[in-house]
């Protein structure tokens, strides 16, 4: 993990809080002699003190399992972008999403399985988003591309016919869970073809000073 990372995380955040936190991040069970070497102490119940610190101030809120839904046979994810025609359409469509969602959770419970196609569609996060284009953002895992359109088309657009959607595949993802995904990046490298594509422009360096500097000290 680069020092620098830690340092810049939170101005108000203890640094041996701030790697802890990166720790856990990184891995949610991760053991306390784990991060005795990370925070360079000599005791785990010295490690085990910024971890249950940050959970008593609810930075940490709790743990979750990072869960590879392909091995579930959701081998597709996916958006859907859904915006309002106007001000007023855009409000009905937040308030039928609002009831749909406590429909659901009545009578079948918190995590939102449907059946689509032949075959099912698990929805991750819904987003609510205000700014120039207020729109809501759905994201899912599907169990193929054709039950994931079929969900966006059907599901969907028949059941906020106030809204535009817009249905779209994810590719891939180059920052998940606040971390840098090396693998797609490498991926991604060794699909461009043409020399000189993985030079970032210099217009873009001047727009990031930090790139450009971290560019210098190589």
């Amino acid at each position: 993990m680069p020092e620098p990372t830690a340092d810049r995380l939170a101005p108000g955040l203890n640094r041996k809080k701030a790697i802890t936190l990166l720790k856990v991040l990184e891995d949610g069970r991760v053991a306390d002699s784990d991060l005795m070497g990370a925070l360079g102490l000599r005791s785990a119940n010295s490690a085990s003190y910024y971890r249950k610190d940050l959970e008593e101030q609810g930075i940490i809120k709790g743990y979750t399992a990072v869960i590879d839904w392909r091995k579930l046979g959701y081998s597709t994810e996916f958006l859907v972008l859904m915006e309002g025609r106007d001000m007023e359409s855009n409000f009905n469509m937040e308030k039928e999403l609002v009831a749909s969602l406590e429909d659901y959770a009545k009578e079948s419970g918190d995590v939102f399985i449907l059946p689509s196609g032949n075959g099912r569609v698990v929805v991750s996060s819904i987003i609510t988003c205000f700014g120039e284009r207020p729109m809501t953002v759905l994201l899912g895992h599907a169990t193929s591309e054709q039950d994931a359109i079929v969900f966006s088309r059907y599901y969907i657009a028949e059941k906020f016919t106030d809204a535009k959607t817009t249905f779209l595949l994810v590719k891939g993802k180059g920052v998940e869970n606040y971390r840098i995904q090396k693998d797609y990046l490498a991926f991604m490298k060794g699909s461009f073809t043409e020399k000189g594509l993985l030079e970032l422009p210099a217009e873009f360096r001047k727009r990031f000073p930090s790139l450009a500097a971290s560019k210098g000290k190589k």
